[in-house]
């Protein structure tokens, strides 16, 4: 999704499936620069994505962002996922804190941890 910015994931860290509208989840994962030979470039960084699961065998990634945890003013909050996973400050996915999200009471919502 990023033309001359491509990574390739190294390791995944967390995510949260939920139901709204259709079947989401929102994960972090931890990626290096695809081809990376130099040391800046092999380090990895940390990312969040948010993804629509479509019928029975199809993920669509609706967003992927890079971010730095240690800049508590770029890191937002979720309204449907636990405090442990990073989201965006700039919100654009749902649940994001920034926006009003109305969800039935006792919807389905399944956590898991790789």
């Amino acid at each position: 999704m990023n033309q001359g910015d491509e990574h390739e994931m190294v390791k995944p860290v967390s995510s949260h499936i939920f139901v709204f509208n259709g079947i989401w989840f929102h994960a972090n994962f931890l990626a290096k620069r695809k081809g990376a030979t130099n040391c800046v470039d092999l380090v990895p960084k940390y990312f969040f994505a948010e993804s629509e699961i479509v019928g029975t065998r199809k993920i669509s990634c609706i967003s992927c962002v890079k971010l730095d945890p240690g800049n508590p003013k770029k890191i937002g909050g979720c309204s449907l996922c636990s405090e442990n996973i990073l989201h965006p400050a700039g919100g654009g996915y749902h649940g994001a804190q920034a926006r009003s999200v109305r969800h039935a009471p006792g919807g389905l919502q399944i956590s898991f941890k790789f």
